[in-house]
């Protein structure tokens, strides 16, 4: 089965709701079941201007309906969405602890979140041969403030996706430092991810049942929903 044949057996997406992150790859839906908007932190235009590297593929990437902090989603209402799709946005996220909060709180009851990550474990992923992100590690930024991890991030980042060492590994780990250019800050693999999961969802009490999970080589997939008690 494709990528994309197994993506669309997994949409949830029904009613109005939101895809944070999408850039250039907006995940598939059923726009005759689903309206979504688009979340990210700049226009369209900034995003071309943050991401270059986009260019040739500049007319895929959806100017956003919202501009906001998709870690936050600050300017969205409470119970307000039907779904929340974040495909490959989680590994960007510096504090996904609070990130799940976020989800959780602009959640309808019986709204589903729709999350897609990287598996570490493919060798052709950037992070693989990277340490994978534990949950101490996940909490500690949560509690003391993604900042205390943050440099180390990119020096991983840097090294293992950028294979670069010595004073140009330095350089642009200062580079996109100063940037604050949206790499990959954590990494799993299937195991782990569901790990994560199941700790996040324990430790802050989150309204979240896991239904669904699916992975393949490249990628790990897991739908969660919000009860309609909780």
């Amino acid at each position: 089965m494709s990528l994309a044949a197994a993506r669309r057996r997994r949409n949830v997406s029904c009613g109005g709701g939101l895809e944070v992150g999408a850039l250039d790859a907006p995940y598939p839906v059923d726009t005759r079941v689903a309206t979504v908007r688009y979340v990210d932190r700049f226009g369209k235009a900034e995003l071309l201007r943050h991401y270059p590297e986009l260019l040739p593929r500049a007319d895929l990437i959806r100017d956003p309906d919202i501009i906001d902090d998709g870690e936050r989603l600050a300017s969205v209402p409470g119970s307000s969405q039907d779904f929340v799709i974040a495909s490959h946005f989680l590994e960007h996220c510096e504090n996904p602890l609070a990130t799940l909060r976020n989800f959780a709180r602009v959640l309808k009851p019986a709204g589903h979140v729709l999350l897609a990550i990287p598996n570490t474990a493919n060798p052709e992923s950037w992070d693989h041969g990277r340490m994978l992100t534990d949950f101490a590690h996940v909490v500690r930024d949560d509690v003391e403030g993604p900042e205390v991890s943050r440099e180390h991030h990119y020096w991983e980042w840097v090294t293992y996706a950028g294979k670069m060492t010595g004073a140009v590994a330095n350089a642009e780990k200062a580079k996109l430092m100063a940037m604050r250019y949206s790499i990959h800050f954590h990494c799993w693999t299937a195991p782990t991810f569901m790990e994560f999961l199941s700790n996040a969802i324990a430790r802050d009490n989150l309204a979240f049942e896991i239904v669904n999970q699916y992975e393949n080589t490249y990628e790990i997939s897991v739908v969660l929903k919000k009860p309609f008690a909780g």
